[in-house]
């Protein structure tokens, strides 16, 4: 890699890739989109990252709704006798 980098004269300090934005939500209030985040964060093959892109949020949003379905799942089971 180093060789390329010189062969093409790319400085790679200068030519640094920034990290994308993640554009506003508008569904973020909705308890349906967030379930929606929730679940496929609890799907264990899906990477942080991803799942920020595809649903236009940030990281502490995904946790947020992860740990809002674990922490609540035990009244999903809980009979209503």
């Amino acid at each position: 890699m180093d060789r390329l980098l010189e062969k093409h004269g790319i400085d790679p300090e200068a030519a640094l890739i920034l990290p994308k934005s993640v554009p506003p939500n508008p569904n973020l209030d909705d308890p349906e989109f967030q379930a929606k985040v929730g679940l496929a964060a609890l799907n264990a093959n899906r990477k942080v990252e991803r799942l920020c892109r595809e649903f236009a949020v940030d990281e502490r949003y995904i946790r947020k709704c992860r740990d809002t379905i674990s922490e609540n799942a035990v009244r999903l089971f809980q009979s209503s006798e």
